[in-house]
């Protein structure tokens, strides 16, 4: 129909992403320094001699190196082009998701063939 994709899709399949992350702490489950240990109801992250602990309904963890905005929106991509492939039936032949961390400053991510 002439169109690259439906809109309404990737409105519900982003919103669908983002409230899995939205006001939670994120916690990279892949950080070479950060220790994260999700046991029972709560979460415990290490950093050196520094040891934070959250109820685990708190936290989202994510298999990512850092929660920077780039990695963000990285796995934010993979997130959504299988998504997409889910409710199109296709994946999207180029993506590119933002993450706004403030005025100004944007992490970014784009994949072509996703």
């Amino acid at each position: 129909n002439y169109y690259v994709i439906d809109f309404i899709a990737v409105r519900d399949a982003l919103a669908k992403i983002v409230a899995t992350l939205d006001h939670y702490v994120l916690l990279p489950t892949e950080h070479k320094l950060i220790d994260v240990v999700s046991e029972g109801d709560a979460v415990r992250a290490t950093f050196r001699d520094r040891t934070w602990q959250f109820p685990r309904g708190d936290c989202v963890l994510l298999p990512v190196e850092n929660t920077t905005a780039e990695l963000l929106a990285r796995w934010i991509a993979g997130c959504l082009a299988d998504e997409l492939a889910e409710r199109t039936g296709q994946r999207p032949a180029r993506l590119r998701v933002e993450v706004d961390e403030c005025r100004g400053q944007i992490g970014s991510y784009e994949v072509v063939d996703a």
